[in-house]
């Protein structure tokens, strides 16, 4: 656990470190962020419980940072494409699942909050990204393959919570 945590803890020296590289931003997002997020992922499906809880934190709080929020749109797509939806198709995997069949269900459902929050807090800047209406409905999907997984009261609960089904309305009913 203490890996991760230094894992995270890099994460303050990463906009120095792009800002020093002069490598343009999407490169530099994939020479330093990704990597930090590959390993967070994997830790997030690792066999032990308090290992893959302190992972989805880190993840959660690096994703959240307003250092990672750059305003470039690389960055926050792939957040989604690189980072979120890869952990997710991990997590739905049978052999993965079956390392801690009670204690994954829990972390489906913590992939499912953490998609849905991201998604929250990126929203104004995805609002006006031509890319939205795709990306939300792969969310969707992931959302349905994670009901149907057999967490479904658990997720449809995440989902409300997490307002899917409010945007979901606010999309059907004309907003482009």
């Amino acid at each position: 656990m203490k890996s991760v945590e230094m894992i995270y803890q890099l994460t303050s020296r990463i906009p120095m470190l792009m800002q020093q590289s002069h490598l343009e931003s999407g490169k530099a997002w994939e020479a330093y962020w990704s990597p930090i997020f590959g390993a967070l992922t994997t830790q997030c499906t690792n066999p032990c419980r308090e290992v893959r809880h302190q992972s989805f934190s880190s993840l959660q709080r690096s994703l959240l940072s307003p250092q990672l929020n750059s305003g470039n749109q690389k960055s926050w797509t792939a957040i989604f494409d690189e980072v979120l939806f890869p952990l997710i198709f991990k997590l739905l995997k049978p052999e993965v699942y079956s390392t801690d069949p009670i204690g994954m269900s829990e972390t489906r459902l913590q992939g499912a909050n953490l998609l849905c929050r991201i998604f929250l807090h990126y929203l104004p800047s995805l609002a006006e990204w031509d890319g939205m209406l795709n990306l939300w409905l792969k969310i969707l999907d992931i959302m349905d393959r994670l009901m149907n997984s057999g967490q479904g009261d658990s997720l449809v609960s995440c989902a409300h919570q997490c307002n899917l089904y409010p945007l979901r309305e606010f999309f059907a009913n004309g907003a482009q």
